[in-house]
């Protein structure tokens, strides 16, 4: 009898100590923590189990060890890390209703936090698809802190300048912002973004954006601050940005401006729409595209998308692919290959790791010199070339006709100033794949 007294004193004892653990949201800050709860209706079965004595409590120990399931032992290391994980799962998950973009959260969370539930979505275990807009129309600098955020155009009159800055939480190392509406006004006849323009890492971007993204790293520092500047009638941007934590599996190279997580896939310069008629390449452009390498696979191969969808300080004259060294203006450079430019891009593979490719556009557009061929119009004049500084100095030269001869001082550049007019640039399109 003792020893059976023993038994039930441990088994209640054990569920007494039976405990819960829930997250709860404190709505006054929009903080969340872990609340511990003991099972009082155990206790309750403790006192009626004593009243109705030794034999009552057998039999209830009995039914009871048929009834109710062990516990499992968790740790509270377990118990946080599940907890933590389940968090960061959560906000790594994006959801779309109609052209609107948000993240997968609970009601709660989304509340507390100012986002809209959005309908016709598919979030998992009862969570709702949240977007969090922020209102800012007369705070300067508005301050972003939570994952999932959108900023949009202002409903204020035009012209205005917004900074966004982005705080960083803890344990976070990068910043990723997707455009899931960005539509500015063009470049101007110089490829200048002087109208609308969107700054970030001292990338200047305008024009039509949407579907492109960009990383930019927290490195030392607290924030990151984007600046936005509109001109025109017809902005219309939305912005929503994800904090991606040091220890994610999201989280992309240092230094990439662009990253693409699959094996196979497409990149474009910005304002670049594939299949328009009129794109245009935008000048100030100095950034690197990041490959995923995909497990198993050694190589990348990059192709020109279909239709004339590479045009990189070409030639008005002369068509087709060009490489270094003729390629010292505007160009992309495969890691471990060459510079590409021109009017096409030939096929290209790599088996250098990692899988880069960077773009490099300047800050200006020149064009092609136009210099006498007629004796009668060539004195002796000089005609200075605006790109690269250079002077033509035309003479006439009798051999043994009289012809108009045009000497360049310094010497030749490795591009001809009379061919390569730099301008009308679309930017590119190229088809990435991995094998």
């Amino acid at each position: 009898m003792g020893s059976l007294l023993m038994s039930q004193l441990i088994f209640i004892i054990r569920l007494a100590e039976a405990k819960s653990i829930h997250e709860t949201v404190d709505t006054s800050n929009c903080t969340y923590k872990l609340v511990t709860e003991t099972h009082t209706f155990i206790m309750r079965w403790f006192l009626f189990s004593v009243t109705v004595g030794i034999s009552s409590i057998y039999f209830a120990y009995a039914f009871t060890m048929e009834a109710v399931p062990r516990l499992p032992e968790v740790t509270r290391e377990e118990r946080m890390f599940s907890f933590f994980s389940s968090k960061n799962s959560n906000s790594d998950e994006t959801c779309t209703s109609g052209t609107s973009t948000g993240i997968c959260t609970s009601s709660t969370k989304c509340k507390c936090k100012g986002g809209t539930t959005l309908s016709g979505t598919s979030c998992s275990n009862s969570k709702v698809c949240c977007q969090i807009v922020l209102k800012c129309n007369t705070t300067d600098p508005c301050r972003i802190k939570n994952s999932g955020t959108v900023v949009q155009d202002a409903a204020v009159p035009t012209p205005y300048r917004r900074t966004y800055r982005y705080i960083k939480p803890k344990g976070v190392c990068q910043l990723r912002l997707d455009f899931d509406v960005f539509n500015l006004a063009s470049p101007d006849t110089r490829n200048d973004c002087s109208e609308d323009v969107f700054q970030v890492a001292g990338l200047p971007i305008c024009g039509m954006n949407t579907g492109q993204h960009v990383y930019v790293d927290y490195e030392e520092s607290s924030r990151i601050d984007t600046t936005i500047r509109i001109r025109s009638t017809v902005a219309k941007y939305s912005i929503r940005n994800t904090y991606i934590p040091c220890n994610s599996e999201k989280l992309a190279p240092k230094g990439c401006r662009q990253y693409y997580e699959e094996p196979e896939g497409r990149v474009t310069s910005f304002n670049y729409i594939v299949g328009a008629p009129n794109n245009q390449q935008t000048n100030n452009q100095e950034y690197s595209v990041c490959i995923k390498a995909a497990d198993g696979l050694n190589r990348i191969q990059w192709k020109q998308c279909a239709g004339q969808s590479f045009f990189i300080s070409g030639s008005g004259l002369s068509a087709g692919p060009r490489q270094s060294p003729n390629c010292v203006k505007d160009w992309v450079q495969i890691y471990g290959l060459d510079r590409y430019c021109g009017n096409g891009f030939s096929d290209q593979t790599s088996m250098a790791k990692p899988f880069l490719l960077d773009v490099h556009f300047d800050a200006v557009e020149g064009f092609a010199v136009s210099l006498p061929t007629d004796p009668a119009q060539c004195h002796g004049q000089i005609i200075t070339d605006p790109y690269t500084g250079g002077t033509f100095t035309c003479t006439v030269v009798a051999d043994p006709d009289p012809i108009c001869t045009c000497v360049f001082a310094p010497p030749p550049p490795i591009f001809d100033p009379t061919n390569d007019i730099d301008v009308n640039n679309t930017g590119f399109c190229l088809d990435y794949a991995q094998s």
